[in-house]
């Protein structure tokens, strides 16, 4: 057997309404049946014994059934009028209710007739009030929505009713019919008006084939039941009736009477049901509980059979019994029953094969791999596609585990998901490895159809697609994410996550780390005196003599600029670490040929040991303190971590301080960068940006005191300015000529989507400055989007309600999957500068910035690229169809009077060299 996992009960919430009670005990309603339903026992068992007088009996049997009737017809319409409900069952409905109104009428006018007149005629204005009953009852029958058959469906459901049709007809002819016929009416009209009652009664049985025969949906199927009873009991009484009636024998209280007022509570049942369904599922739905819709039905596959059946059978009794009367008649019935029971055999057959034929050319042909799978998890049917998917012939997966031929990593867990997605309609699709013949695998996903109670499947059914080429795209945006895309080194956060992970062994692991910070020594002497592209190959250099002077196990890691970690284990003693940090030195001691010439540049380290208590962030923060330690007492040195190491953290604080005053009496610049049309230059949106001069430390980067602010709360009002200056200063641009339609895009941090007064700050700031909420992107960061996602989902969705638009800032630097690009309401993607850096030099940027730019697209999103420097990097972005753009190539962040006069010239931005504009450090 397959394994089973552990009990995930999904629950619906209970609703706080009395249809959770019982149908029956709802409302009034409901009470109302059952007491009529107490009164037909009471009435069966009061027929039987005879109380009172006969006299007695027929005028309570007949005032007695009025309030039926009465019901009957309420609970009709009260169904008709149902909120919500198909127009076909309001229709159906009405029909039936005014079937019952007619029988109703007929049923008064009977009374006065036996009552009041004391006799009755044989024929009187009650019959027409009668025979309307019959054709408005079938005309709600068959305008109950239904699937309508089709093709084949149609003729095998046309020739079951017309074989029902003809057995009942010739029972009704030879048991009724003749018998009327020869009963001696004295007019012609009298014996018609005699004949229509059995007629009208072949009708009603037609209303129960067609009720069995249809297919319903679920909410329909209970009401049709009592529905179809009330037919039969309403058929049944009527040929009671013509029988006694034939033998001059009937008294009101007879027999019949006894199956006429469950009919008429049968149709009220009906009724009532299926309001209290429909209702029903309409909450559960309203609830949030997933309803399967089911629409087919159980057909009565061996009815015309028993019609077969019995039209022998009557032929064979009336042979036996009465061998002298003639039996053409039913013969010919009974030839033309086989006829058609072996025409409908025919079609069938027909249209199995052609199913069979039409499946097998499907599934053949099919480019996913349809597989069916036993509850012992061995493959009992694959599809041609595995020869060309899997490089293996199907005959060799027949009759083998399913967990043999997948990759030994996703196995378990791949089974675990199957038997989920088998037990739950709407689970995620199954993702494993495949593995493939010649050692190589195939990345798959399987969505899960549980089949196993299907006679003809019996088996749960994997359809497979092969979906490599996205989790090659995945992994190597996931290897981006966690990767230096320079060093090919870990990034910070990935170096975090091993600290975490080696931390969480235990004491006895956590003994023997350390973690290592190292910072290069005069590293901006040598980018600013030989430029960006040899600094760069100077990282590089460093990151090699990094690997070649730790172990195989060690994690070495960029964390930036030219900052360095390494994670050191087992290396329980002081000493064990110094050698390594000596070698590391005397690595870095040696010359580095950069442009023809040697340069220099040593490193200044930290060392932090664990103690009991520390996080990882406790590590971090101390080796980082030692680091600036080793740097302070002349460089080219390390130092381990002590605790009077408080340096670092006084001045955090009085850093901390400064921001609280500066944000108290908004001592920040908000300056702007433009982003452009890449095709021409012109200008169609500004990103805000803030800047914080200190008035003793000067210009403080972004980089420095924007974290110090998310982690102090500062961000919030912080942001709260930012939004409202960018508001306000974008509706003076957008009345300036040829700028309606400019937008102004600003960062959210994490502290502030989740604070849940952001949409309201963001619904003030666009009212204050009467802007459109279209002019206004939000730029959120892929790792931020991910934190809490719940929460983080909501939020944006409600900023969406606005009408803001929201973009996904420095794309591919964070979270990998892409799940979430389905999930959030992103408009824009901004590719991060990372990808934009090495285009234009013949390195696979382009690739990756073409693969990203394809998704985008495929996903309806617009793409920016930002941290544009080169002419080459335009144009490499242009070549790949890039639409927008933006960085020091065009302009530098500036001030708001700079970017009016921008956009008076229409975009001559374009033509700047980033060196007038400003440098990086601006």
């Amino acid at each position: 057997m397959m394994p089973a996992l552990p009990g995930d009960a999904h629950t619906v919430p209970r609703l706080p309404t009395t249809l959770d009670r019982r149908v029956w005990l709802d409302d009034w309603a409901g009470r109302a049946l059952v007491i009529g339903g107490v009164y037909i026992v009471l009435f069966w068992i009061w027929l039987r014994t005879g109380w009172d007088g006969p006299e007695n009996r027929a005028l309570i049997n007949n005032l007695a059934i009025f309030p039926l009737h009465a019901l009957a017809i309420t609970l009709a319409w009260r169904a008709s009028c149902l909120a919500g409900l198909r127009r076909e069952a309001r229709t159906a409905w009405r029909l039936v209710a005014a079937a019952q109104t007619m029988y109703t009428i007929a049923d008064a006018g009977w009374l006065y007739y036996e009552h009041i007149i004391g006799s009755l005629p044989a024929v009187s204005w009650v019959d027409p009030i009668y025979l309307t009953f019959y054709p408005l009852l079938l005309g709600g029958l068959v305008s109950f929505p239904a699937a309508p058959p089709r093709g084949a469906e149609r003729l095998r459901f046309g020739l079951d009713l017309a074989t029902v049709l003809v057995s009942a007809g010739l029972l009704f002819w030879y048991f009724f019919l003749r018998s009327i016929a020869d009963a001696g009416y004295s007019s012609v009209f009298e014996s018609m008006v005699a004949l229509a009652y059995p007629l009208g009664d072949l009708v009603l049985l037609a209303g129960v084939v067609i009720v069995a025969l249809r297919p319903h949906n679920a909410v329909a199927r209970a009401s049709m039941g009592f529905l179809a009873l009330a037919l039969l009991s309403f058929a049944a009484a009527d040929l009671g009736y013509s029988s006694i009636v034939l033998e001059r024998d009937y008294t009101s209280g007879s027999w019949p009477d006894a199956l006429w007022i469950p009919a008429v509570w049968f149709l009220a049942a009906s009724a009532h049901v299926h309001r209290t369904h429909t209702a029903r599922t309409a909450l559960r739905q309203l609830s949030g509980e997933v309803i399967t819709a089911n629409t087919g039905t159980r057909r009565m596959r061996l009815l015309p059979y028993a019609a077969l059946l019995a039209g022998y059978g009557l032929l064979l009794a009336v042979a036996l019994i009465h061998p002298v009367q003639p039996l053409s008649g039913l013969a010919i019935g009974a030839i033309g029953l086989t006829a058609m029971v072996v025409a409908r055999q025919v079609v069938a057959e027909r249209a199995a094969r052609q199913s069979e034929t039409r499946f097998g050319t499907l599934v053949h042909n099919s480019s996913d791999v349809i597989a069916v799978i036993g509850e012992d998890t061995r493959i009992r049917f694959v599809s041609p596609s595995a020869q060309r998917l899997f490089g293996v012939h199907p005959d060799e997966l027949l009759g083998a585990e399913l967990g043999a031929h997948l990759h030994p990593d996703d196995a378990g867990v791949a089974l675990v998901a199957l038997r989920t997605a088998a037990e739950r309609p709407n689970s995620a699709p199954v993702l494993a490895r495949v593995r493939r013949p010649d050692g190589s695998s195939c990345h798959t996903e399987s969505f899960v159809s549980n089949l196993l109670d299907d006679p003809a499947v019996r088996g749960i059914v994997l359809n497979t697609r092969d979906v490599s080429d996205r989790a090659a795209l995945e992994a190597q945006l996931t290897h981006q994410a966690s990767h230096d895309p320079l060093t090919n080194l870990a990034n910070r956060t990935l170096f975090r996550n091993a600290v975490r992970r080696t931390l969480s062994r235990g004491a006895d692991a956590c003994d023997g780390i350390a973690v290592v910070f190292l910072d290069l020594d005069n590293f901006k002497t040598v980018n600013d005196s030989l430029g960006h592209a040899a600094g760069d190959r100077l990282l590089v250099t460093v990151a090699e003599r990094l690997l070649h002077c730790t172990r195989g196990a060690d994690v070495v890691a960029r964390l930036g600029g030219d900052e360095f970690a390494i994670l050191l284990g087992d290396v329980p003693r002081d000493v064990d670490v110094i050698t390594i940090i000596e070698r590391l030195l005397g690595s870095m001691r040696r010359p580095v040929v950069l442009e023809g010439k040697e340069a220099f540049v040593g490193g200044s380290i930290g060392i932090a040991r664990w103690k009991e208590g520390d996080s990882a962030d406790d590590l971090l923060r101390s080796a980082d303190v030692a680091m600036y330690m080793s740097k302070r007492r002349g460089k080219g040195r390390y130092h381990f971590f002590e605790p009077p190491m408080h340096a670092e953290a006084l001045d955090r604080l009085e850093l901390e301080a400064a921001l609280r005053r500066a944000v108290a009496a908004e001592e920040f610049e908000v300056v702007f960068q433009p982003i452009v049309r890449l095709d021409h230059g012109n200008i169609i949106g500004i990103e805000a940006l803030l800047r914080w001069t200190h008035a003793e430390r000067g210009i403080i980067p972004p980089s420095v005191f924007i974290p110090l602010a998310e982690e102090t709360g500062m961000v919030v009002p912080l942001g709260r300015y930012v939004l409202n200056e960018a508001c306000a200063q974008l509706a003076r641009w957008r009345a300036l000529p040829g700028a309606a339609n400019l937008w102004v895009a600003v960062n959210v941090s994490g502290r502030q989507l989740h604070e849940t007064s952001l949409v309201s700050d963001v619904a003030e700031a666009l009212a204050a400055s009467n802007l459109d909420a279209s002019a206004l992107v939000l730029e959120a960061t892929e790792s931020v989007v991910m934190q809490k996602t719940e929460t983080m989902l909501g939020r944006l969705r409600a900023l969406e309600a606005l009408g803001v638009r929201i973009a996904l800032d420095d794309f591919g630097t964070g979270y990998s999957s892409l799940s979430y690009l389905h999930r959030f309401p992103i408009q824009l993607l901004k590719l991060d500068k990372l990808f934009v850096e090495g285009l234009g030099r013949g390195t696979a940027d382009s690739t990756l910035a073409r693969a990203i730019l394809t998704l985008g697209s495929a996903l309806g999103l617009r793409l920016v690229a930002e941290g544009i420097e080169t002419a080459e990097q335009l144009t490499e972005l242009r070549r790949l169809g890039y639409e927008l753009g933006q960085g020091y190539y065009f302009s530098a962040p500036i001030v708001a009077s700079e970017i009016e006069t921008l956009i008076e010239t229409r975009g001559s931005a374009l033509g700047i060299p980033h060196s007038a504009a400003g440098s990086r450090a601006a």
